[in-house]
């Protein structure tokens, strides 16, 4: 291979020692957050797709896809998520969606009276 004149010439592999590095600062960048965490955090920017929020005390910031919530939260506001993933690029998915586990808890059993029969209209029948 040639190199161009002051082009600096790199060893075989650097790239991959390079992008390794990134993946580990990417990594380290998100530690002390796991994947169905949930945490306290601030809406930091919106977006028309959604909302980042930045999680409080760990500097992380990821994304709140407008699918994953009620509502939107406003730039500022207090947000309670849950991570759904960390990828291997170090973005972060929240949801406010089941944030307290285990999600809705199902409507109370109501007490149902007897079944009715009705009448459409059809030939009527002996009993």
């Amino acid at each position: 291979a040639t190199v161009a004149a002051g082009a600096a010439a790199t060893p075989a592999g650097a790239e991959k020692e390079t992008a390794g590095a990134g993946a580990a600062e990417e990594a380290s960048a998100t530690s002390g957050v796991e994947e169905g965490g949930v945490y306290e955090g601030t809406c930091a920017r919106v977006a028309p797709y959604g909302a980042f929020v930045r999680l409080a005390g760990t500097g992380v910031e990821g994304l709140l896809h407008r699918s994953q919530c009620k509502r939107v939260p406003g730039r500022g506001a207090a947000v309670r998520v849950r991570v759904l993933r960390i990828g291997d690029d170090g973005r972060v998915a929240f949801s406010t969606k089941d944030v307290d586990g285990g999600g809705a808890a199902p409507p109370p059993a109501r007490e149902v009276g007897p079944a009715l029969e009705i009448d459409v209209g059809g030939p009527a029948r002996a009993a």
